[in-house]
C-alpha cells in the first residue's frame, strides 16, 4: 500500500462498531481510534478517513456527527456501521452510511455494514462473528487496492 495518511474514526456503545473498526485499521495498517481520541490527535491532513458508527434510531452518534461537522475533507472516505434492529436495521444503516459519506465531502471509496449485538433487545447474539470479521477483513482490503 502506498503511503497516504490512513486512519479509522469510530464510535462504538457495545464494542461491536470497535472491533471492525480494529479489523479494518489492522488490514490497513494504520491506526483506529475512537472520537474522543481523534480529537487529542495533532490536527493533520489524511488522504484516507475511514469513519464507523453504530446505528442510532437511524442516525450515527452524536460524537460522530459532532465530529463531521468539524473535520476538513480527505482525499478519499469509506464508511462503516453497526446495527442492532432486525429489518429496519438494514435499511437505517444505509441512511447512516448516505449521512457520513456525505458529511466527509470525499470520494467515498467503499461502505459497509453488519449486525451487532444490540444491548437492550439482544439481538444477533455473538456478532460481529467470525464471518463478519472476515468480511470487514475484505472491506479493508478493497479500500486497500483503492488508496
Amino acid at each position: 500500500m502506498d503511503n497516504t495518511k490512513k486512519i479509522v474514526i469510530y464510535d462504538s456503545f457495545t464494542k461491536n462498531t470497535s472491533e471492525i473498526a480494529n479489523t479494518i485499521a489492522d488490514h490497513l495498517d494504520c491506526r483506529a481510534v475512537t472520537v474522543s481520541e481523534f480529537k487529542q490527535l495533532p490536527a493533520e491532513n489524511y488522504g484516507l478517513i475511514v469513519m464507523g458508527s453504530p446505528v442510532l434510531s437511524g442516525k450515527p452518534t452524536k460524537k460522530i456527527i459532532a465530529l463531521l461537522n468539524t473535520l476538513d475533507p480527505p482525499e478519499k472516505c469509506a464508511v462503516f456501521c453497526t446495527f442492532g434492529a432486525p429489518v429496519w436495521g438494514l435499511i437505517s444503516s444505509r441512511m447512516v452510511l448516505s449521512y457520513i459519506q456525505k458529511q466527509l465531502h470525499a470520494p467515498c471509496i467503499g461502505t459497509f455494514s453488519c449486525p451487532g449485538l444490540h444491548a437492550k433487545f439482544k439481538t444477533y447474539k455473538n456478532r460481529p462473528d467470525t464471518g463478519d470479521i472476515e468480511k470487514a477483513r475484505q472491506f479493508a482490503e478493497k479500500i486497500a487496492q483503492k488508496v
